[in-house]
């Protein structure tokens, strides 16, 4: 059996974030294709937990994360200090690194990945296609300052710290594609433990695994399945839906649990099969965007962004089909469908994208990176590695993120501006 990560496993680009977290270099995998499964946590595999729903159960004493190169003082001096904003409207962070080093950053965060330090480091290429979403996904974040309700905050201005930092994470989490695909779950195969929507559903601990999976019908942040086969409001919203008459006011108790009931139920990601059941949070609260936004609470935040802002994106009409139910946040999660989520967050729009990574630097507080090289370099608030282990991975990830960001700053140095 082939052992991937699960950001290796994301699927559905437009119909994916998360945040968020594990690699999309795949633009669209079908769940029953048979030759994918997950076997390992993403942080056993490199990569970040952005639903933080892996928790480590193993034997703490083998936890010995890696050293990273500390960034040079200089380095943090000018780049934490060193603003996008008077770029965005000149060509955003494209015509800062023209002006400042001649070339794009493209180009120079390939060169260095290709490097002798950029392997070691495993920085992975940005592929042609991604090199025009992480434009688009920044042009879009550098033009969107004051674009979240004044309730739900702001983040602090963008430093070319931040911009590689966050360039980093992205690009290695999706395997230089930049897509915001939605978390894949395992193949449709009767021969697996936790096969196709299973795995969202159900809480386990891979064979030889040191981490726990928990279960997405966890209440809270989610609904139960037998909370939401209750609610009538639910019921009248997808009671057209494929098996709708075998579950609306159940009570069997292993829709309030964390083992699916597989052997009665499909576990096919696909509508026209599984119907209804995909219409719980369990699914249609999975994995969405560069951040892999995940669970009802992350995403009534979106709810409440989308019902504030006043620009096009797209699925406009979705929006304007919410808002006319005149109905609270939290029931527009309910009343919402997989489909809508997923065309939200198409390939098409950053809008969504932007808010959901500028609400998880809000909720995490991981920023701003500090302008002292002390504090940036050290592993407390305003560091590099709290940065990385508040985007939700282990110590051993938060270093292998600066040893990427180090590479990259020995590459662009700091004769510019």
């Amino acid at each position: 059996m082939l052992t991937v990560n699960r950001r290796h496993l994301l699927k559905l680009s437009g119909a994916a974030v998360v945040f968020p977290t594990k690699i999309l270099a795949q633009e669209a995998i079908e769940e029953d294709d048979g030759s994918l499964a997950i076997t390992q946590a993403p942080q056993e595999l490199g990569f970040a937990d952005f639903s933080e729903s892996w928790e480590f159960v193993g034997d703490p004493s083998i936890l010995a994360p890696g050293v990273s190169n500390r960034l040079p003082d200089d380095i943090i001096s000018k780049y934490a200090q060193t603003y996008f904003g008077q770029y965005a409207f000149q060509g955003g962070y494209t015509g800062f690194f023209f002006e400042a080093f001649g070339r794009s950053f493209e180009e120079i965060y390939n060169e260095a990945a290709a490097s002798g330090a950029g392997r070691r480091a495993k920085m992975k290429p940005i592929s042609r296609q991604g090199q025009e979403r992480l434009r688009q996904f920044w042009n879009t974040y550098e033009t969107s300052a004051g674009a979240l309700p004044p309730a739900m905050g702001e983040v602090p201005p963008t430093t070319l710290l931040d911009f590689l930092i966050y360039s980093a994470i992205f690009i290695h989490e999706t395997g230089g594609t930049i897509s915001k695909a939605a978390e894949r779950f395992n193949p449709v195969d009767p021969a697996l433990e936790h096969p196709g929507i299973a795995y969202l559903y159900n809480r386990f601990r891979p064979r030889g695994s040191s981490y726990q999976k928990a279960s997405y019908n966890k209440s809270p942040p989610n609904r139960t399945c037998l909370e939401l086969f209750n609610d009538p409001k639910f019921i009248d919203r997808f009671k057209h839906h494929r098996l709708t008459e075998r579950v609306i006011n159940t009570s069997d108790e292993r829709w309030a649990g964390y083992k699916y009931p597989k052997n009665d139920f499909p576990t096919s990601g696909k509508g026209d099969i599984s119907g209804i059941i995909l219409e719980t949070d369990f699914f249609k609260f999975r994995g969405r965007g560069l951040i892999q936004s995940t669970w009802r609470d992350n995403y009534r935040q979106l709810v409440h962004f989308l019902m504030d802002i006043d620009r096009d994106l797209e699925g406009s009409e979705i929006i304007s089909g919410w808002k006319a139910l005149g109905v609270s946040h939290d029931e527009i999660c309910t009343l919402s469908t997989n489909e809508e989520w997923d065309r939200l967050f198409s390939e098409n729009s950053h809008v969504l994208s932007v808010a959901a990574v500028k609400l998880h630097a809000i909720s995490r507080g991981y920023r701003p990176v500090s302008r002292d090289p002390d504090v940036a370099n050290s592993a407390g608030k305003n560091s590099i590695l709290n940065f990385g282990k508040r985007i939700n991975g282990s110590d051993d990830y938060a270093h292998e993120l600066r040893q990427r960001v180090f590479v990259l700053s020995q590459a662009m140095g700091t004769d510019f501006g």
